[in-house]
């Protein structure tokens, strides 16, 4: 017999959910620190909670979480998620799990419309489990993987230094905060322009740069590691690196957009062989990055070396 509860924001408790997450998914590691950053910085206007099962004799075994997503705010979408510690797979705790979720989704306000939820697409098991309940494929997000400890870099030799013949600027986080008073705000409004045209199944709500402030005390990030077109004082493009502690050797590269008056000029290209060149000093061993996979984004990243991975897959359910 199961026991699922609410979560309780203990030490221990943290430990214990970090420790479960890993062992279902251990190419996917994670911090106890990453964590808690996104349940204590979330923006409270939205739903954020999470659950856990325990076994008979009080282990924790199984955790999972169901949220409003505060950056594709749709009223009555819920997203959730769960996983279970691989001993404990196969005993009707994944069913038990999931009817616990829609039973206290149930109780929300406004009531649930549709759930959301993601799987990498190569856990048949699991997909097989959302799809036999009715949830259906609406994107893929394909993920990819740069080697980078010996890049070859004479394909794009010269892009750089063209771009900047250009008249633009690439410049770091740092160097740009020494220069510009009004950075915060002259970031914020370059990264919510980006993303807006960043494919998503349901349209992007903008945060108030309040919330987009909370990304710098994020664990993973790297002020050093942002890199951003300038042109004539005008920020025109980014490309983000983010490291995770539970992955030294490797780095995620985050967003990379350029406002649509600045592209097709390479922009988007320079600032990823500078954060390639920053990773190289810092001993990094790969990077890796996902797109929707019809983002052209995506096949930039092929021409700069990244190889397929399993990718991740979105499914709703109509309630």
């Amino acid at each position: 017999m199961f026991t699922i509860r609410p979560f309780e924001p203990s030490q221990a408790e943290y430990e214990a959910v970090v420790a479960v997450n890993i062992a279902a998914w251990p190419d996917e590691p994670n911090t106890v620190e990453n964590w808690q950053y996104g349940d204590q910085e979330h923006n409270p206007q939205y739903l954020r909670q999470r659950f856990v099962a325990e076994n008979e004799a009080g282990q924790i075994v199984a955790e999972g979480i169901c949220w409003e997503s505060a950056w594709s705010h749709v009223p009555g979408k819920y997203g959730f998620g769960f996983s279970l510690h691989p001993a404990y797979a196969n005993q009707g705790l994944e069913e038990q799990f999931y009817h616990y979720m829609l039973d206290f989704l149930a109780q929300r306000e406004p009531k649930p419309v549709y759930l959301m939820t993601y799987m990498r697409e190569d856990k048949t098991d699991k997909v097989q489990f959302l799809t036999e309940r009715g949830f259906e494929a609406i994107m893929r997000d394909n993920v990819s993987q740069a080697e980078i400890t010996d890049y070859d870099y004479s394909p794009f030799a010269g892009v750089i230094e063209k771009v900047l013949a250009s008249g633009i600027e690439l410049l770091t986080l740092p160097e740009l905060q020494a220069r510009d008073a009004d950075w915060m705000e002259k970031f914020y409004d370059l990264e919510t322009t980006i993303f807006k045209d960043v494919p998503s199944p349901d349209e992007f709500t903008p945060q108030p740069i309040e919330e987009f402030a909370k990304m710098f005390k994020h664990p993973a990030f790297l002020p050093e590691g942002q890199f951003i077109a300038v042109d004539e004082g005008h920020w025109v493009g980014l490309s983000t690196l983010w490291l995770n502690k539970a992955e030294p050797e490797k780095m995620h590269v985050g967003l990379t957009g350029v406002r649509r008056s600045h592209r097709r000029r390479r922009i988007a290209t320079a600032l990823k062989l500078l954060a390639f060149k920053y990773a190289q000093k810092r001993g990094i061993k790969a990077l890796e990055t996902e797109n929707e996979e019809n983002n052209p984004m995506y096949q930039l990243n092929v021409q700069l070396g990244f190889k397929p991975k399993p990718g991740w897959v979105t499914f709703r359910k109509d309630l």
